[in-house]
């Protein structure tokens, strides 16, 4: 990934509201490697930010959440049950955690249990229907925030909102749609989703910040 401190710099400059930090491995946290506990590094200026953890173990978990807490103080914690990449998946975690539901929960309650902030980053994307249904067992969880991807649909869009606004708590979680994930290639942007990409103005902004803050590649 390249969401590092220097390049979410850039992005916040450029008016992101919500600044989400490079995803990381809740065990390389508990197990203290010092490559991932360097991705951790963020700043007052890129908040307010969220910290994303994947994993699929709730000890773990809990585990990484605290260090992140105690140490970077981001806003809020997003839980990762969304990525589709296959190193992630394949061990479980990302968007594989959504095949193991009771897991899924108890890893969300527990964190929500000892007192943190919660984005559970899920993207959903389907019908109307089936989003709404299951934006009403998330309702119940009590999150913050939670998304679905903007590709559904405006009316998928609004079952999900309707799904979450079935209890009293879910009417308090906020729903985001996501645009484009960032595993999305050039060639697929501008051959099968025709999305040109005005080229100049993004350069000019990227180099501006990169010549204030360092390359967000290193």
């Amino acid at each position: 990934g390249i969401s590092n401190s220097a390049y979410r710099t850039i992005i916040k400059e450029m008016g992101a509201g919500l600044i989400v930090a490079e995803m990381v491995s809740d065990k390389a946290i508990m197990y203290g490697n010092k490559k991932t506990i360097d991705m951790l590094y963020m700043t007052d200026f890129e908040r307010p930010i969220a910290q994303q953890i994947f994993g699929t173990d709730v000890d773990s978990f809990v585990t990484a959440a605290k260090y992140i807490e105690e140490n970077m103080h981001p806003d809020i914690i997003d839980i990762n049950m969304g990525c589709p990449t296959p190193k992630i998946v394949n061990n479980g975690d990302g968007s594989a955690l959504m095949k193991n539901i009771p897991l899924a929960c108890e890893i969300v309650r527990e964190i929500k249990r000892r007192g943190h902030k919660i984005f559970l980053d899920l993207k959903l994307h389907d019908i109307p229907n089936t989003v709404e249904k299951a934006m009403k067992n998330i309702a119940t969880l009590g999150v913050e925030i939670t998304n679905v991807h903007a590709a559904g649909g405006i009316k998928m869009m609004e079952a999900a909102r309707r799904g979450l606004d079935s209890t009293e708590e879910g009417k308090k979680t906020k729903l985001i749609a996501v645009t484009q994930l960032t595993s999305t290639s050039q060639e697929v942007l501008e051959n099968e989703l025709l999305i040109e990409i005005v080229y100049s103005s993004l350069n000019e902004k990227l180099c501006n910040g990169c010549a204030k803050y360092g390359s967000p590649y290193s």
